[in-house]
């Protein structure tokens, strides 16, 4: 293929079917993520009766790893190729172990002491989250990157990508609870529905997989050499639109690592009914996907970083006026709604203002590293992840939370409370600050372009 083929290749038009194929893999993705950010504290406290601060402590120190093995891997995918391509060869690869993976984190025995108990959940949880979840989905960020080099079509990538996600926790959220009620709420009953989303993980990502195809290649980027991995890291750190986008995460990882492990136990312990998680997951899934179209529109009017930023204003608005009623159920789920509809604004962008960074980092440097941006961002975003989950394991073991008791102490209530009201407040507010000094969007049609003119000039 010549330079011009490979070139045309990757601005060409995206079929609606690879564009669906691609968004699969986010499904499958979250069918587990979201189960083990949501269920696993609740879980491992409610149906193994372990300390909220043994797992709170097990998920920050895991984080850690994870968030170094997302670098590792980051450096991986920018030098191994394998037979079907940079990123695509590895969802091939780790489809089935991810989603056995899963299984095995709800294996605890539970004839076991407490402490071989945290010894099992602590390499479990790592095998799923730091190992086998890192190696599938960095290559599956990556590839929105090699799909094509459009701008507009990487746009639109990420906005079926966050839909298809959304369908994903939406599936957990709405059925995990009322699935694992019905069966008697035992270890059983969550090991079986746990092995449901992990067979669909599984064949959604072998969609992902036989369904797109990697068209950025050495040809087209005009980088044909191995890029030493100290350099790489170097072109990474002079990108300063990447440390925005990084604080983004850092603090985005943190707020939702938060909400989306508090919400059960407000279900539970606050509002009185746990099944209560299906309504709170629709309230705010729902309300998102009406307003998919109106976000779209303004995203291609205003631009990318005006959507996010307006997501994270109305946020802060939306969930200050939650403090007026937190527990009147039909005004919480008003708010929770309008929530729901700034996280459109905010998700649909986030990943195509990551890729749009490597771009300049490649102007920038004249080095293009696509892995090690993607796995650096991540890398932070998850340690901010297991930050928020060791928040609310540990906080809940300061004031005597305990996972056998169906009405917990004040202290333990009013915990609850706080964690469910105040943080998304907080990190609202900063993300507003941080995209104020965000201005890429403006600067990028003339950093393509100069890209353009130094590969022609090769």
């Amino acid at each position: 293929m010549s330079v011009k083929e490979a070139v045309d290749k990757a601005y060409e038009k995206i079929s609606v079917k690879e564009k669906m194929a691609y968004g699969s893999g986010d499904v499958a993705s979250n069918l587990i993520l979201a189960f083990v950010t949501a269920y696993s504290s609740y879980f491992y406290s409610k149906a193994l009766g372990l300390p909220t601060e043994m797992t709170g402590i097990i998920f920050l120190v895991s984080r850690i790893f994870d968030g170094i093995s997302d670098l590792v891997m980051g450096i991986v995918i920018d030098k191994v190729r394998g037979r079907h391509g940079k990123a695509r060869s590895w969802i091939l690869w780790l489809a089935i172990p991810f989603s056995v993976s899963a299984v095995l984190m709800m294996l605890v025995p539970k004839g076991w002491g407490q402490t071989a108990k945290g010894v099992y959940v602590f390499l479990t949880y790592n095998l799923t989250t730091t190992v086998l979840y890192t190696a599938i989905n960095l290559p599956y960020g990556v590839l929105n990157s090699l799909i094509t080099r459009d701008r507009d079509q990487r746009a639109v990538l990420n906005m079926i990508r966050m839909i298809m996600a959304a369908v994903g926790v939406f599936i957990v959220n709405a059925a995990t609870m009322p699935l694992v009620n019905s069966m008697g709420g035992t270890q059983k009953a969550w090991i079986t529905v746990v092995r449901f989303y992990a067979v669909l993980a599984c064949i959604l990502f072998l969609v992902c997989f036989f369904g797109t195809k990697e068209r950025v290649t050495a040809e087209v980027t005009g980088q044909y050499d191995d890029v030493p991995v100290l350099r790489a890291l170097g072109s990474v750190v002079q990108n300063r639109y990447w440390w925005m986008i990084l604080a983004l995460a850092v603090f985005d990882g943190v707020g939702t690592s938060i909400g989306n492990t508090i919400n059960v136990y407000y279900a539970d312990y606050i509002l009185g009914d746990s099944n209560l998680m299906t309504l709170l997951t629709v309230v705010v899934t729902l309300p998102a996907l009406v307003a998919l179209p109106f976000a779209a529109k303004y995203i291609q009017k205003k631009g990318k970083r005006n959507a996010m930023l307006l997501g994270h204003v109305l946020s802060l608005i939306f969930c200050s006026i939650r403090l007026i009623a937190p527990t009147n159920i039909p005004f919480l789920l008003v708010m929770i709604g309008l929530k729901g509809m700034t996280v459109t604004l905010t998700g649909m962008v986030s990943h195509a203002m990551l890729a749009d960074t490597i771009e300049y980092g490649q102007w920038k440097t004249k080095i293009r590293a696509e892995g090690i941006t993607y796995s650096a961002s991540s890398m932070s975003g998850k340690i901010a992840g297991g930050l928020g989950l060791a928040i609310v394991g540990i906080l809940l073991g300061t004031v005597a939370f305990d996972g056998a008791l169906s009405v917990q102490p004040k202290a333990a209530r009013d915990m609850i409370q706080a964690l469910f009201l105040y943080p998304s407040i907080i990190i609202s507010g900063i993300n507003v600050v941080i995209l104020c000094f965000y201005d890429l969007d403006k600067r990028y049609p003339a950093i393509m372009e100069e890209l353009e003119k130094r590969r022609k000039a090769m």
